[in-house]
Protein backbone atom coordinates (compact mmCIF):
# COMPACT_ATOMS: atom_id res chain seq x y z
CA UNK A 1 0.00 0.00 0.00
CA UNK A 2 2.93 2.35 0.53
CA UNK A 3 3.69 2.15 -3.17
CA UNK A 4 0.26 3.50 -4.12
CA UNK A 5 0.81 6.57 -1.94
CA UNK A 6 4.04 7.56 -3.70
CA UNK A 7 3.70 10.28 -6.30
CA UNK A 8 6.67 8.84 -8.22
CA UNK A 9 4.65 5.68 -8.84
CA UNK A 10 1.74 7.62 -10.29
CA UNK A 11 4.06 9.75 -12.45
CA UNK A 12 5.54 6.55 -13.84
CA UNK A 13 2.10 5.04 -14.50
CA UNK A 14 1.02 8.25 -16.25
CA UNK A 15 4.21 8.17 -18.35
CA UNK A 16 3.58 4.52 -19.24
CA UNK A 17 0.04 5.19 -20.43
CA UNK A 18 0.83 8.42 -22.29
CA UNK A 19 3.93 6.98 -23.96
CA UNK A 20 2.11 3.84 -25.10
CA UNK A 21 -0.83 5.85 -26.43
CA UNK A 22 1.56 8.21 -28.24
CA UNK A 23 3.49 5.46 -30.04
CA UNK A 24 0.58 3.10 -30.72
CA UNK A 25 0.36 2.44 -34.49
CA UNK A 26 -3.15 3.76 -35.12
CA UNK A 27 -2.90 3.50 -38.90
CA UNK A 28 -2.32 0.03 -40.25
CA UNK A 29 -0.40 -0.13 -43.52
CA UNK A 30 -2.08 -2.55 -45.91
CA UNK A 31 1.33 -3.79 -47.12
CA UNK A 32 2.34 -4.94 -43.62
CA UNK A 33 0.84 -8.10 -42.17
CA UNK A 34 -1.51 -7.62 -39.22
CA UNK A 35 0.66 -10.07 -37.25
CA UNK A 36 3.67 -7.80 -37.66
CA UNK A 37 1.66 -4.79 -36.53
CA UNK A 38 0.63 -6.71 -33.41
CA UNK A 39 4.28 -7.55 -32.72
CA UNK A 40 5.05 -3.82 -32.97
CA UNK A 41 2.24 -3.10 -30.49
CA UNK A 42 3.64 -5.69 -28.06
CA UNK A 43 7.17 -4.28 -28.43
CA UNK A 44 5.88 -0.77 -27.80
CA UNK A 45 4.01 -1.98 -24.73
CA UNK A 46 7.06 -3.78 -23.34
CA UNK A 47 9.23 -0.73 -23.96
CA UNK A 48 6.67 1.53 -22.27
CA UNK A 49 6.72 -0.67 -19.18
CA UNK A 50 10.53 -0.85 -19.15
CA UNK A 51 10.92 2.91 -19.53
CA UNK A 52 8.30 3.52 -16.82
CA UNK A 53 10.18 1.25 -14.39
CA UNK A 54 13.43 3.05 -15.15
CA UNK A 55 11.68 6.41 -14.67
CA UNK A 56 10.30 5.24 -11.33
CA UNK A 57 13.74 4.16 -10.13
CA UNK A 58 15.25 7.46 -11.27
CA UNK A 59 12.54 9.49 -9.52
CA UNK A 60 13.04 7.48 -6.31
CA UNK A 61 16.83 7.86 -6.66
CA UNK A 62 17.22 4.08 -6.59
CA UNK A 63 18.49 3.58 -10.13
CA UNK A 64 22.09 3.80 -8.95
CA UNK A 65 21.51 0.81 -6.66
CA UNK A 66 19.53 -1.19 -9.24
CA UNK A 67 20.93 -4.23 -11.00
CA UNK A 68 22.46 -2.79 -14.17
CA UNK A 69 22.89 -6.23 -15.72
CA UNK A 70 19.16 -6.89 -15.79
CA UNK A 71 18.39 -3.50 -17.31
CA UNK A 72 21.17 -3.88 -19.89
CA UNK A 73 19.80 -7.26 -20.94
CA UNK A 74 16.21 -5.98 -21.15
CA UNK A 75 17.25 -2.84 -23.04
CA UNK A 76 19.31 -4.81 -25.55
CA UNK A 77 16.56 -7.37 -26.11
CA UNK A 78 13.90 -4.76 -26.77
CA UNK A 79 16.35 -2.78 -28.93
CA UNK A 80 16.91 -5.86 -31.11
CA UNK A 81 13.15 -6.25 -31.54
CA UNK A 82 12.68 -2.58 -32.35
CA UNK A 83 15.62 -2.70 -34.74
CA UNK A 84 13.98 -5.53 -36.68
CA UNK A 85 10.58 -3.84 -36.85
CA UNK A 86 11.75 -0.22 -37.12
CA UNK A 87 10.77 0.05 -40.78
CA UNK A 88 7.16 -0.82 -39.88
CA UNK A 89 6.59 1.54 -36.97
CA UNK A 90 7.92 5.01 -36.23
CA UNK A 91 7.51 4.32 -32.51
CA UNK A 92 10.33 1.81 -32.78
CA UNK A 93 12.68 4.59 -33.87
CA UNK A 94 11.67 6.63 -30.83
CA UNK A 95 12.19 3.65 -28.52
CA UNK A 96 15.62 3.01 -30.07
CA UNK A 97 16.59 6.64 -29.44
CA UNK A 98 15.42 6.54 -25.83
CA UNK A 99 17.25 3.24 -25.34
CA UNK A 100 20.46 4.78 -26.69
CA UNK A 101 20.14 7.74 -24.30
CA UNK A 102 19.53 5.43 -21.33
CA UNK A 103 22.51 3.24 -22.27
CA UNK A 104 24.80 6.28 -22.55
CA UNK A 105 23.60 7.57 -19.17
CA UNK A 106 24.15 4.15 -17.62
CA UNK A 107 27.66 3.97 -19.07
CA UNK A 108 28.57 7.45 -17.82
CA UNK A 109 27.19 6.67 -14.37
CA UNK A 110 29.08 3.37 -14.25
CA UNK A 111 32.33 5.03 -15.34
CA UNK A 112 31.94 7.76 -12.71
CA UNK A 113 31.24 5.15 -10.03
CA UNK A 114 34.32 3.14 -11.05
CA UNK A 115 36.43 6.28 -11.04
CA UNK A 116 35.25 7.15 -7.52
CA UNK A 117 36.06 3.63 -6.33
CA UNK A 118 39.52 3.81 -7.91
CA UNK A 119 40.17 7.22 -6.32
CA UNK A 120 39.30 5.86 -2.88
CA UNK A 121 41.87 3.04 -3.14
Amino acid sequence: MKLLKKSQFWYSIAFLILFFVAIYPYRHDMYIAVFHTMICVMLNGASSVLFAVILYLILCKKFMTADYGTFLWLLFMQAIGHGIFAFMNWGSWLCLGITAVILVCMAVTWIKARKNIDDME
